[in-house]
Order: structure tokens, then C-alpha cells, then sequence
């Protein structure tokens, strides 16, 4: 899992709610530079990558939640 682009696994160990917000806010900087038609910034590929790994967590957790629900 490892070799995932977004990491895999829980490596890190899991985000608090204010990571995963900051995460998905560096997505947002991305998008808009990409809406005012500049080049993103050179760290583009890693913000969307923590944005990727916040929504894979933020997954996980709803998974989590629906199988602790069924059980």
C-alpha cells in the first residue's frame, strides 16, 4: 500500500478535524490558481496529495461509522 500515491494505510496516524480542514484547503489553493489561469505552485502535486489523504481518511471514518451502525 505504501507505494499509493496518496499514501495508504494509516502511516501518519490519523488527522485531526483541523488537519483534514487545512488539507483540503491547500486543494483550494491549487484550484484557484488554476481558475485565474497560473501555473500552480510548484508544491501543486503535494497539496493535492494532503487533500487526497484527508478525503481517504474522512472515507475510512464514514465506512467506519456505517459498518458500527449495521453491527
Amino acid at each position: 500500500m505504501a507505494s499509493h500515491p496518496f499514501g495508504g494505510g494509516n502511516a501518519g496516524g490519523k488527522m485531526n478535524c483541523y488537519t483534514l480542514a487545512s488539507n483540503l484547503g491547500l486543494t483550494l489553493r491549487v484550484v484557484a490558481d488554476m481558475e485565474e489561469g497560473k501555473l500552480p505552485s510548484p508544491m501543486a502535486r503535494e497539496y493535492l496529495q494532503a487533500g487526497a489523504r484527508a478525503i481517504m481518511q474522512m472515507w475510512r471514518d464514514l465506512e467506519e461509522q456505517e459498518q458500527k451502525a449495521i453491527a
